[in-house]
């Protein structure tokens, strides 16, 4: 059987972040479909069809995400480079609320 490569092997401090951040970013994910949900209870109830289009849109959003991942980690995987992914993502969801003047009400 052949030993992997030095470049291949991970440390542990490293392996260990990237594991903290698919656990917080899969816990974050999952907040934002319930809230999702909830947010858009008060125009069209609860139903299954709104859980539904809810849970539709973030599976296919998942693996779009998942597979840019893929493609960006074949050429290049740095850790840096995988931080900056959420920080963007975080961005993203913190810049709306704030520029429409809605985080207020």
């Amino acid at each position: 059987m052949e030993q992997p490569s030095e470049t291949a092997q991970v440390k542990f401090p490293e392996r260990a972040l990237v594991g903290s951040l698919a656990f917080l970013t899969g816990a974050a994910i999952l907040s934002l479909e319930i809230l999702g949900g909830r947010m858009l209870q008060p125009y069209f109830g609860s139903g299954l069809h709104v859980w539904g289009s809810v849970l539709s849109v973030f599976m296919v959003s998942l693996a779009l995400g998942y597979w840019l991942g893929g493609k960006l980690s074949e050429k290049k995987a740095t850790l840096s480079r995988l931080m900056v992914f959420p920080v963007i993502g975080g961005l993203l969801l913190f810049l709306p609320p704030h520029t429409t003047g809605k985080a207020t009400s």
